[in-house]
């Protein structure tokens, strides 16, 4: 929907020259109309993955949970916080996929790594193992890896199934 050029879609007003959000798909009422919503927030939430720990509200934690759409080879987005700015960017190359968190002090994340071959992970270069993060679990088809404060960088292959 976010994509598609053909009507109905989001790609399809921005050709149509919209520079707002419409009341209508067609355009035929207002055309300054928050009704579907702030599309910003689907795409820091959503594919860069940066949201608010629902049991620990405020970015005190950090969810990062990227979602690797079809078509996109890479996303970035910074999110300003109460505590400082968050920060997602990853980028698929192949099978290869990269993310950089960066976690403003006083807080720690979850970070999620999807779809991933197992025994593939580098955090900052070093193993899994070597990285000796505080917390990791798996989780179908990826690992879920405790992290504090900072920037941190993680590459892995993926799996090769569909998005």
């Amino acid at each position: 929907l976010i994509t598609q050029p053909q009507y109905p879609g989001w790609a399809w007003w921005l050709a149509q020259g919209a520079t707002t959000l419409w009341e209508t798909w067609d355009g035929a009422a207002s055309r300054n109309h928050i009704m579907f919503g702030d599309i910003s927030a689907w795409f820091y939430k959503y594919l860069a993955g940066i949201r608010s720990d629902p049991e620990r509200p405020g970015f005190k934690h950090v969810l990062i949970r990227p979602y690797l759409a079809e078509g996109l080879d890479w996303v970035r987005a910074d999110y300003e916080s109460t505590y400082g700015a968050v920060r997602s960017a990853w980028q698929r190359r192949g099978d290869t996929f990269q993310l950089e968190v960066t976690l403003p002090p006083n807080t720690t994340g979850w970070i999620y790594l999807p779809r991933l071959r197992p025994g593939t992970v580098r955090v900052d270069g070093a193993t899994l193992e070597e990285a000796r993060l505080q917390f990791v679990t798996q989780r179908t088809g990826g690992i879920v890896v405790q992290v504090g404060s900072g920037t941190w960088k993680f590459q892995c292959a993926l799996a090769l199934s569909k998005v």
